[in-house]
């Protein structure tokens, strides 16, 4: 009867971890300083998106927030910055020779693929991906906010884009899962 008992705890907390482990994403972890990094000077996280890489087509563990702010441009891109330097993280602002991003987004993009290196137990060994993109806003009023078609369970998620309220995307990417 004991060994009964023992196999069936033994059986439910393997069952546990695996399906802690394929509902969990290490890129949250990741993503969760620069987040509170973000939140704490008054960007207002409006939706997630996380994928723990898990699925027979995706196999890269990510984490996507969309932030509006009150900030303008050159002050989001500060708060981008430091977020990242207080964590560890480089960020280089984007040019054409870099990435394969359209020139219209150039200015906007700013990323590190070299700081860190995942040393997750589940991922590949390489870099971790980060990646801030800011709003490419305008002076119209009809670029004044965009809507994600879907963000997380969300769907169709306005975010307010302006001059004066420029909205940040944050990604981070972990290498592949081993399995």
């Amino acid at each position: 009867m004991i060994t009964i008992a023992i196999v069936t705890i033994v059986v439910v907390a393997v069952a546990a971890f695996w399906v802690f482990h394929l509902m969990h994403s290490d890129a949250v972890g990741v993503a969760s300083p620069l987040d509170k990094s973000l939140t704490a000077q008054g960007a207002k996280r409006v939706c997630e998106e996380v994928s723990a890489g898990h699925g027979p087509d995706d196999l890269t563990p990510a984490y996507t927030a969309y932030y509006e702010t009150s900030l303008n441009r050159d002050q989001a891109a500060a708060l981008v910055t430091n977020a990242s330097k207080s964590d560890g993280f480089n960020l280089k602002h984007a040019q054409a020779k870099d990435l394969p991003v359209p020139d219209i987004y150039i200015n906007n993009w700013y990323f590190d693929y070299a700081s860190k290196t995942s040393n997750y137990m589940w991922a590949e060994s390489g870099p971790v991906k980060l990646t801030f993109v800011l709003g490419n806003a305008s002076t119209t009023a009809e670029d004044s906010s965009y809507t994600l078609a879907k963000c997380g369970d969300k769907k169709n998620v306005a975010v307010t884009n302006d001059k004066d309220h420029i909205a940040i995307q944050l990604k981070v990417e972990l290498p592949r899962n081993k399995w």
